[in-house]
């Protein structure tokens, strides 16, 4: 691999001087070299934006890959004729350009069995669904033998089905149980419906409104059956509203006042994603929430990313909130999985009544305990995460990316014994 790239660098790196000692047989030297820069630079801009927002979009990364390197090899073939004159072998260089724009055409035509089997190398189990959105890769896998199912958002394991419930009890019980009013909810992220199935169990909850900005993640978490039978069907449910919106925005456009918010959303990977745990965020959030209202978020792995843990915490500090944080243990999300509580000062809860007919793991005192930390995990930070000041970005984050968790690998037979 690191041949390749070096190889692929090199002759990248000599497309320059090559371009330059040619045109400079038939001008001025420098009017040459600013030639030659100027339309390397243009290209360059052409292909960063055309790459995200309609290659990748619309043909997924492979057939976008082919497309780019025809369109490379049609160039080349089309020097080969144009300088025909200047080569030794013009002939062999026309045949090899044709040979592989033809190559590149019959991969783009088998792209889909190639993508598979790709994607296949990638995950432990056997993909039975999957989808390129405009804004992730969607990929649901299923287990051989258990007929457990595993959700996947851009590699990342969104949920799996064996222990799904932890992670989403604790997410969505101690905010809701809290006393006060729960008549309105707000979801940000939670596509998935998992959530929302936990919201649902509370009566008294008049309206969930769910802010998920890929509109085919909750199409499919609507219609597919292995995810509705987990779901039980929560998205088709009369008091959710769907929102196919980008959760800043919401809030930004947004009138309507909340009395809890959950925050689902994926762990702060790249800068998109990072505004969504930023203080200028949590403020428009504030914005939306009752005065006794509260709000949950999902806020990494207190170990495996301490730090980014800690700073969440504190830019919910700093945008007015007074928070608790918290941990269960999520085998698939490789152990403990932190969560933030928070509301105004003064309005937090101090403790905890988990309705547990509702729940089958989370009960009071295992609340009561998730709110004690470990000596390895008491990592005091002082980060404050903006969208100017950016300093939340996890490239790799405590979630296993594929396959099973070390812990489902250890306990299989006892996974297959209960399944």
């Amino acid at each position: 691999m690191y041949g390749l790239i070096i190889i692929i660098g090199t002759l990248v790196g000599m497309e320059i001087p090559l371009l330059t000692r040619v045109l400079s047989e038939t001008g001025d030297i420098r009017r040459s070299i600013a030639d030659v820069l100027s339309l390397d630079y243009l290209g360059a801009l052409i292909g960063s934006v055309a790459f995200p927002l309609f290659l990748l979009p619309f043909l997924g990364l492979f057939r976008a890959s082919f497309v780019i390197g025809f369109f490379n090899a049609g160039v080349a073939l089309f020097n080969v004729v144009v300088f025909s004159s200047l080569l030794r072998f013009p002939r062999r260089y026309a045949a090899l350009a044709v040979l592989v724009c033809a190559l590149l055409i019959s991969t783009m035509i088998t792209n889909e069995r190639i993508t598979a089997f790709a994607e296949g190398q990638l995950y432990a189990d056997r993909i039975i669904f999957s989808e390129q959105t405009p804004y992730q890769k969607i990929v649901l896998t299923k287990e051989d033998g258990t007929n457990r199912h595993r959700l996947y958002l851009d590699g990342h394991i969104q949920f799996a089905e064996v222990d799904e419930y932890r992670y989403h009890e604790a997410l969505v019980h101690p905010v809701l149980s809290a006393p006060g009013s729960r008549k309105e909810v707000l979801i940000l992220g939670g596509g998935d419906g998992l959530a929302v199935r936990e919201i649902l169990k509370y009566q008294d909850v008049q309206r969930i409104t769910l802010v998920d900005i890929d509109p085919a993640i909750t199409r499919i978490c609507s219609t597919l059956a292995p995810i509705t039978r987990l779901n039980q069907g929560a998205l088709q449910n009369p008091r959710v509203s769907i929102r196919n919106e980008d959760a800043f925005a919401f809030l930004r456009q947004s009138k309507e006042i909340f009395d809890r918010v959950i925050i689902d959303l994926p762990d702060p990977h790249n800068e998109a994603l990072s505004k969504l745990y930023s203080v200028e965020f949590y403020n428009l959030l504030g914005r939306r929430l009752t005065a006794d209202g509260l709000v949950v978020s999902q806020s990494t792995s207190p170990l495996m990313t301490r730090e980014t843990f800690r700073a969440i915490g504190e830019t919910m500090s700093n945008a007015g909130f007074e928070v608790l944080r918290y941990k269960v243990n999520v085998p698939s999300f490789a152990g403990d999985w932190g969560f933030t509580l928070a509301g105004r000062p003064g309005y937090l809860p101090t403790a905890f009544a988990i309705p547990e007919a509702n729940t089958r793991f989370l009960t009071s005192q295992v609340m009561e305990a998730a709110t004690v930390f470990a000596k390895d995990e008491q990592v005091l930070s002082s980060l404050t995460n903006s969208i100017f000041e950016p300093k939340l970005y996890l490239p790799i984050t405590g979630k296993l990316p594929v396959g099973k968790s070390f812990y489902e690998e250890e306990h299989n037979d006892q996974f297959h014994r209960n399944s």
